[in-house]
């Protein structure tokens, strides 16, 4: 009886086994395409990030070494600070932070890093800025991560809450050491003292309820050993030292400002261009609009946003109709929709 009763057993386990086994990469791929219209699977396994970054498929390579962090305390007496005072790709930017640290002579510093928007970048971003101060002569160091209005919108304040927090979560999952945050409306021009406190409160808070209610002031480097973060890190790393020797090439300040110069219109327009096209996408910016109600928006040429929420103004100013065409019945062939 027991071993009828193994048979039977033993024949639903490989039963079970032909059912559920894992498909091979070529059959998922297969599978993945027929519900992707107009993109192509091997686009999405092959991203490119920045200029000099791509994330490989984890099917195409193995998994590489964790790079090893090493975390101290924030030391308050550190009061010589270093930033970069142009937008630049998150590469160039670490890069153009290292040369100016090199520069200083100082052994004790802050380095003042904008936080990408790109939320795996940006980890990325502070872990290789971390692994490379800790290679260099400082003996102390702190990594303080400030927000930009890089993509920040006028129109739909209440977006900037949720960019804010993601942003913040990567730069602490990231390993900074403090947190600089622009309050979310701080690009409205015409706040009274009672919302200007009311914007830097709930911007303040969004740390506040990533310690106490996520405990990410609990937890160091929690990606270490990740494939995706560990394999984008290095090749972060790799990316900032061709920058470093591209840098060192360069004979005098003035070469480096027009460099960096370049750079930054470069980034912008690429943003520009990117948002144009469609290929980046930022709610309530270009896509998901709120209702407009402001009267005028500032151009700026170091928020790409401002150029189409300045397009949003003009096309909603001339209170465009939109009709639905019903080819089936000509009587209803213009129904405006409100």
């Amino acid at each position: 009886m027991l071993f009828f009763w193994n048979g039977i057993m033993n024949d639903l386990k490989n039963s079970l086994a032909e059912q559920f086994e894992a498909p091979s990469f070529e059959e998922w791929k297969e599978d993945a395409q027929r519900y992707l219209k107009n993109i192509k699977i091997d686009d999405l396994l092959k991203k490119k990030l920045t200029q000099n970054i791509e994330i490989q498929s984890i099917y195409n390579s193995r998994p590489s070494n964790p790079i090893e962090l090493h975390f101290s305390s924030l030391n308050e007496s550190q009061t010589y600070s270093v930033s970069s005072d142009y937008y630049l790709e998150s590469d160039l930017e670490v890069a153009h932070l290292l040369y100016l640290v090199s520069k200083s002579n100082q052994k004790e510093l802050v380095v003042r890093v904008k936080i990408d928007p790109n939320f795996l970048l940006s980890i990325a971003k502070f872990r290789t800025l971390r692994y490379l101060l800790q290679e260099s002569d400082i003996v102390s160091f702190s990594i303080e991560a400030y927000s930009s209005n890089l993509n920040k919108s006028v129109i739909d304040e209440n977006n900037n809450i949720i960019r804010l927090t993601t942003e913040a979560m990567s730069a602490r999952i990231g390993g900074c050491d403090s947190l600089d945050m622009l309050p979310y409306n701080s690009l409205d021009s015409y706040l009274d003292s009672e919302s200007s406190k009311f914007g830097s409160r709930l911007t303040k808070n969004i740390e506040n309820l990533l310690n106490d209610e996520s405990y990410f002031d609990k937890v160091t480097d929690p990606l270490a050993g990740s494939y995706l973060i560990e394999e984008l890190t290095l090749k972060f790393v790799k990316s900032v030292k061709s920058y470093l020797n591209e840098l060192d090439k360069l004979k005098n300040d003035n070469e480096l400002d027009s460099y960096f110069s370049e750079k930054s219109k470069e980034y912008i327009n690429t943003i520009k261009e990117r948002l144009d096209k469609g290929t980046k996408r930022l709610i309530g910016v270009n896509i998901y609009q709120n209702e407009n109600r402001i009267n005028n928006i500032e151009a700026d040429e170091d928020r790409p946003a401002s150029d189409f929420e300045q397009l949003k103004l003009k096309l909603d100013q001339n209170k465009p109709r939109v009709y639905v065409a019903n080819f089936q019945d000509k009587s209803k062939l213009q129904l405006p929709i409100t």
